[in-house]
């Protein structure tokens, strides 16, 4: 049966709005130019194979270390590399008004970020070497199924390892709204273990929320930038988009006029209200159907459930896609 989609006409960014995003896609375009072309550089000026010669004579001459050790220098290099244009996405944030983060939390959050980075990349890391020594002529495909259940493993323990090192996190005591977004994401066939207020405002002005976790800890989270300027109706509405990824198995598949909810200027409550309620009163008796509903609002922005992992500074964006819920 096919859902009727009402039409909600969609206001258009505002030039504030555009320019944050603009210069955020040119730093991220600017971050990856500087890291590949580093890579380059010591490729061709064979200053790979001096790190090489340096990680292999401080781990005395053991290989297993000088893997971890090379690799160590190589982030920590990148880091430096790209700390600038970090810096001054800290104070891009700043100076549109979306954080409320200090620079020394900021700079504890980057050092927290490289550590986490570097535990993770020296898993991957070692894993790779280690299946190419032990079995030379089908090392990728072990290396394909091992890292595949690193995967797993690490989209499970997200929520309750990694995401409480940057943010905190507590159930939510709203019984109501946790009941009603618990139906939800049953009708479009997701389990939770559980709902959890997340504390962003310590770090940020914007509303999110993500569908996060496997298995036993599956859970909502939701911004208490959320919860606090919010009616319930408009976050079950910003909780079904997240839905929508969940069921799609892919992100923003539907038209890009229609979804807004990773920009970074939210609406005023009032024009969200009437514009997300329109959306919610059209689709949330069907909501069983997210498969067939398009939500024509614009709702608040929103990180994915691993946008903690951002923080993550060893160019891993392997690891944050495995770790997408």
């Amino acid at each position: 049966m096919a859902v009727a989609e009402q039409s909600v006409p969609v206001q258009s960014d505002s030039p504030e709005a555009r320019r944050y995003n603009r210069i955020r896609r040119w730093l991220g375009v600017a971050d990856f130019v500087v890291v590949f072309a580093f890579l380059v550089v010591l490729l061709v000026t064979g200053r790979s194979g001096t790190l090489r010669d340096l990680a292999y004579r401080w781990s005395f001459q053991m290989y297993a270390v000088a893997v971890f050790v090379y690799m160590l220098l190589l982030l920590m290099i990148s880091k430096v590399l790209s700390i600038g244009l970090e810096y001054y996405g800290f104070r891009l944030e700043r100076r549109f008004k979306l954080s409320t983060q200090r620079f020394r939390s900021w700079l504890w959050d980057e050092a927290k970020g490289f550590l986490v980075g570097l535990v993770l990349a020296g898993i991957i890391v070692e894993l790779l070497y280690f299946t190419i020594r032990q079995w030379p002529q089908h090392w990728w495909l072990l290396a394909w199924a091992l890292f595949m259940g690193f995967f797993i493993v690490l989209a499970q323990l997200a929520p309750v390892v990694l995401f409480p090192i940057f943010y905190k996190f507590e159930p939510l005591d709203n019984e109501d709204l946790r009941r009603r977004l618990v139906v939800l994401s049953e009708r479009a066939g997701t389990r939770v273990r559980g709902v959890y207020r997340w504390k962003l405002s310590e770090k940020s002005k914007k509303a999110n929320a993500a569908l996060t976790g496997l298995g036993s800890t599956r859970r909502i989270i939701l911004a208490d930038t959320l919860l606090d300027n919010y009616a319930p109706e408009e976050i079950e509405a910003v909780l079904a988009h997240e839905l929508g990824h969940h069921v799609h198995r892919r992100r923003h598949d539907a038209d890009p006029a229609a979804l807004r909810a990773d920009r970074p200027f939210p609406l005023e409550p009032a024009d969200a209200g009437a514009r997300v309620s329109d959306a919610y009163r059209a689709g949330h008796d069907h909501a069983v159907r997210l498969r067939d509903v398009r939500w024509p609002v614009r709702l608040p922005p929103r990180d994915t459930g691993t946008a903690v992992l951002d923080r993550i500074g060893c160019r891993g964006r392997i690891i944050r896609a495995a770790a997408q819920p």
